[in-house]
């Protein structure tokens, strides 16, 4: 069993690894806000499965109340962006054939995909951008940086030896 100075030790290590990635996170939401790239949805979803990673391997190290619902809304998160991920990367890849190609009936018809991805994506714009104001806004990603802070604050920078 660990002793305490240990725990504290590992508890240190998981705040040192979860908050790049929550940081990650808060600047990609706010990039999408902007809608600055296509890139920026995929850089939500890859911080929130690093999240998810880091939760899964120190659970026990972490606030036993909030772990299970940090990795529940952190999932969440992941899972709500997909669908418009997907459409971005279809749109993107069907922009690169069709300024490839040079057959008028080819890119008559890609024209045509191109009109109705574009259309679904804009029925989703509405809820890509409240969904990520309440992921900027969300208790748990406020919660998980309030518990990184007040971790990390125990520590002088260099104290930490895990050994």
């Amino acid at each position: 069993m660990a002793n305490k100075k240990e725990d504290a030790n590992i508890s240190h290590y998981c705040a040192r690894s979860l908050a790049p990635h929550v940081a990650s996170l808060n600047k990609s939401a706010s990039n999408i806000l902007k809608r600055n790239n296509i890139e920026d949805i995929h850089d939500v979803r890859v911080a929130t499965r690093r999240i998810r990673a880091v939760l899964a391997s120190f659970a026990d190290y972490l606030p036993e109340k909030k772990v299970k619902a940090w990795r529940r809304d952190i999932k969440k998160i992941t899972q709500s962006y997909g669908k418009v991920r997907d459409l971005d990367v279809q749109l993107d890849l069907l922009n690169k054939v069709y300024e490839s190609t040079t057959d008028s009936k080819l890119r008559s018809g890609l024209r045509r995909l191109k009109l109705r991805l574009s259309q679904k994506r804009k029925k989703r714009q509405e809820n890509t951008t409240t969904r990520t104001n309440q992921l900027l806004q969300s208790a748990s990603i406020i919660e998980m940086n309030t518990w990184i802070e007040a971790t990390l604050s125990q520590f002088p920078k260099d104290e930490v030896n895990i050994t």
